[in-house]
């Protein structure tokens, strides 16, 4: 019982700041209430997951941000076969250091949540990515692409 009324104070706190914030802080808000409840994450283990997780988030979307910059940076027009295996070799050394902080964040985040929890992290990351996409969609009068509905 006690579980549920914190979960539901957080719930309720969250809905009521998300009419104050901008969209990135309504959807960073509506992601840490997501995973908190996917997660079934106590007061005490939320404390210890968050700054963790938080902590790899940044680091994974500085990651993203390189991995952007390396696609708009080809020019397959002008690239010569030197140069363009030279943006091959960059982009699986991305890849391997996007994967190698995967594997830390969750050798790390395995001394506060349990294998289930990790796995069902992963996997609510990926449902919650899908629901902000298909949202995003929705708004642009497009319904979202139809392989993304469900």
């Amino acid at each position: 019982m006690k579980k549920i009324i914190i979960i539901s104070v957080l719930w309720l706190g969250t809905l009521s700041a998300t009419y104050a914030q901008r969209p990135a802080e309504k959807i960073e808000t509506a992601r840490i209430a997501f995973l908190t409840e996917r997660l079934s994450l106590t007061p005490e283990t939320a404390q210890q997951f968050w700054p963790v997780y938080n902590q790899f988030n940044d680091q994974r979307r500085e990651l993203k941000k390189e991995e952007f910059q390396l696609r708009r940076s080809v020019d397959t027009d002008n690239a010569t076969d030197e140069t363009a295996q030279q943006h091959i070799d960059d982009y699986f050394s991305l890849k391997e250091r996007q994967l190698a902080l995967e594997q830390t964040m969750v050798k790390e985040l395995s001394g506060v949540l349990s294998s289930v929890q990790v796995l069902e992290l992963i996997q609510a990351e990926a449902e919650f990515q899908r629901m902000v996409l298909r949202k995003l969609g929705e708004r642009r009068g497009g319904g979202g692409r139809p392989d993304m509905r469900r």
